[in-house]
């Protein structure tokens, strides 16, 4: 471990756990909408729109080990050519 964190928010399922070593192309969980989830023009979704799949996203944020948080320009250098794959 380099001593990042990467956390991933508002999931449906997550199938790893806290310090697990993640591999390429490995199925760490399915994206979702829970927590505060906010439509497209911000108004907050209602529980029937949030059951039909309105709002489903996924938030990716890092932190650095010394507890500072990485700029999305940041993240997108360390990912480089690799890529989050929907499913």
């Amino acid at each position: 471990s380099d001593g990042n964190e990467l956390w991933l928010s508002h999931l449906d399922s997550i199938n790893v756990t806290s310090g697990s070593k993640i591999n390429a192309g490995q199925l760490i969980g399915t994206q979702g909408n829970t927590g505060s989830v906010l439509g497209g023009s911000g108004e907050k979704l209602t529980k029937q729109q949030v059951a039909q799949g309105r709002g489903t996203h996924l938030d990716l944020t890092m932190k650095k080990p010394n507890g500072q948080y990485y700029t999305a320009r940041e993240v997108a250098a360390l990912l480089g050519d690799q890529r989050i794959q929907m499913t």
